[in-house]
């Protein structure tokens, strides 16, 4: 059964129509029954106004017909490509109403008929779509096996196996395999030449650029930029020249060429204007940063205003507080520490609302120095304090992401040579694991000693000071490196154990801090409920940073030499959560002075506070014949 003459003249009649009109026309057609006998005419009807619809962005609508057009053709086994277009569009649809499960359904439907029926370009077309799904979810390792599934379908098909490997790169770089990704943008660039499409060539030549960027390979960041401008320029295609020139200008000012970088966001911001671009905002606020370095203060802050007023009529908040970030510095240079302090402070209001950490760290720092400049030593430690702490966690967060790059990268290379290689799966499974196993003790290996050397820094620097509340906070931060230490410690051992044993860990923890505090074994009753519970490194890192802050305040306010001091820590899993206790028998910590503790901006409390947020806990404290933290944690 075949798509009917009256058909084919009806499709063709509506494509010269405005697309309301054409949706009209069609909508009236379907409610003809004796004009659209057979279920090919009904489905192929249904599937070009549901197009329409989706060009229109009027999505529920769209699904409504995709899914009359299926439930039409559901029974006839003839007609396998309508029903590959109409799964195709569903997935579409849904993944355009972000409900990502139903749309890797649809294409899954999608793709079963293009395999049984070979079908490449719609296999490769579907399984792309769900790489690009896996995407948006951070499912990396799918994402690649989908891409490579699509480029094993698209061998004879140049252009779609061009975008394949341009996408493709996009996620090797979101997981740090550079030099892989750049490899892949130049095996695109030799599908988009073969094809003779100059456009893609030029973003590709430009994405490389950035790549190298990245890699602090400003040289080559610089040629590669160059060269897709000229390619843009030649091509009259604007705003791809105006992206460029963005991007080129951020590698001169990194190169200190900040005059030619000027002269490039000028190019730039002059076309985008325009345009009418909507990332002028972003391109005026580089070149605020540009003019700051060439201490033109006046036009540098009149440039930065009006990149203020753009970022906040889109609501871009991240720009919006590195904008406030970049003012508070333009005004400290002039030694308006008033102004600068203004703006340093709403840049920090908005890094916390957001959780903008990288704006956050900056604008600490700069409000230590403002306070300095100010002469509010006080205000200038306290920040300092905020400062180094976030950089602590900022290190934590980086040591764990790491880890969960190179399983990335193990398990995508794996998945490649499976594809390749089957016949020789266990053997290629096998050299994978002692790879990713010499990683990971490598990695641990470099951890841990940097860990130490930073412990032995601060133990050194401590031994050096007079003043007893330094030389305090010096060993509070040294505590904190070594409850880090301790966990890359076990993790790093002969044979490599992704996780450590618990009540191990904790019992060591206590033991040190309890020597560090002049304290010996038989004044302190210990006692330790600890299930041997695996958890993710990055957990277990928190859960050492908490542990410590929360044994220090006994060790330091709870306990007394000759007394009858009792510790009792308890780490278990419940029904539905994990559950952490930690109780001395001292004076107590009321939620009052909890309170006020918070008020004087106690950095251990704080400390506490903050890592129990990140882990998505809830925290409590009580005075329960002492002072008794409790700590509920999502189970993993």
């Amino acid at each position: 059964m075949e798509i009917s003459e009256y058909v084919r003249q009806l499709l063709k009649q509506v494509e010269d129509l405005p697309i309301s009109e054409a949706i009209s026309l069609l909508q009236k057609k379907l409610k003809q029954s004796d004009k659209l006998v057979n279920p090919i005419d009904r489905g192929m009807v249904c599937l070009q106004v549901a197009t329409y619809l989706f060009q229109l962005k009027n999505i529920d609508e769209s699904i409504e017909y995709v899914k009359q057009g299926i439930a039409i053709i559901a029974d006839q086994t003839t007609i396998f490509l309508l029903k590959v277009k109409c799964f195709k569009l569903a997935g579409e649809l849904y993944k355009a109403k972000a409900l990502y499960e139903e749309s890797l359904a649809y294409f899954e439907k999608a793709l079963a008929f293009a395999a049984e029926k070979k079908a490449p370009e719609l296999f490769a077309s579907c399984r792309s779509r769900q790489a690009a799904i896996f995407v948006i979810q951070g499912q990396y390792v799918k994402a690649l096996t989908a891409y490579n599934d699509a480029l094993n379908f698209s061998e004879d098909l140049p252009e779609i196996k061009a975008k394949i490997y341009y996408n493709k790169s996009t996620v090797l770089k979101n997981i740090g395999q550079y030099e892989t990704a750049i490899k892949t943008l130049f095996e695109a660039i030799a599908l988009f030449e073969q094809i003779e499409a100059k456009i893609p060539v030029a973003k590709c030549y430009s994405t490389i650029a950035n790549i190298y960027n990245v890699l602090g390979q400003l040289e080559e960041a610089l040629n590669y930029q160059q060269k897709a401008l000229e390619m843009a320029q030649v091509l009259n295609n604007q705003p791809l020249t105006a992206n460029i020139l963005n991007n080129l200008g951020d590698v001169l000012c990194r190169l200190e060429r900040y005059e030619e970088a000027r002269l490039t966001l000028e190019s730039c911001i002059e076309i985008q204007s325009d345009l009418q671009s909507a990332n002028l905002y972003a391109s005026k606020h580089t070149l605020g940063i540009i003019l700051i370095k060439l201490s033109d203060y006046g036009t540098g802050e009149k440039v930065l205003l009006e990149a203020l007023i753009l970022a906040k009529e889109q609501k871009v908040y991240i720009s919006i507080a590195g904008i406030y970030n970049e003012l508070a510095r333009l005004y400290y240079l002039q030694t308006k520490y008033e102004m600068s302090k203004k703006y340093a402070l709403q840049a920090l209001t908005l890094s916390d609302e957001f959780d903008l950490v990288p704006i956050k760290v900056s604008c600490l720092e700069q409000l230590k120095d403002i306070h300095r400049g100010l002469e509010d030593y006080k205000a200038a430690f306290h920040y300092y304090e905020q400062y180094e702490a976030l950089k602590y966690i900022i290190y934590s967060q980086k040591m764990a992401k790491t880890l969960q790059d190179t399983r990335i990268k193990y398990e995508s290379e794996k998945k490649e040579q499976e594809n390749r290689l089957l016949q020789v799966q266990l053997r290629l499974e096998q050299d994978a694991k002692d790879q990713i196993d010499f990683l990971m003790r490598e990695l641990h290996h470099r951890v841990k000693n940097n860990l130490q050397v930073l412990s032995s820094i601060l133990k050194l620097q401590a031994s050096t000071l007079k003043d007893p509340t330094a030389k305090q906070l010096i060993k509070n931060n040294q505590h904190r490196v070594d409850a880090m230490n301790m966990i890359h410690r076990h993790l790093y051992q002969k044979e490599l154990s992704t996780h450590i044993q618990l009540p191990n860990y904790i019992q060591e923890l206590t033991e040190n801090l309890l020597i560090s505090y002049d304290f010996i074994e038989e004044e302190i009753d210990l006692k330790l409920q600890v299930e041997d519970i695996q958890l993710k490194v990055n957990t277990l890192i928190y859960l050492g940073l908490i542990l410590n802050e929360m044994l220090s305040n006994a060790f330091k306010y709870a306990f007394k030499p000759d007394l009858d001091n009792q510790l009792s820590i308890t780490f278990q899993a419940q029904e539905k959560h994990y559950y952490l206790a930690v109780k001395d028998n001292g004076p107590g910590m009321s939620r009052q002075v909890l309170e006020e503790a918070k008020l004087r901006k106690s950095f251990g409390v704080q400390m506490i506070q903050r890592l129990a947020k990140q882990l998505k806990g809830t925290l409590e404290v009580k005075n329960d014949n002492g002072t008794l933290w409790e700590l509920f944690l999502e189970i993993e």
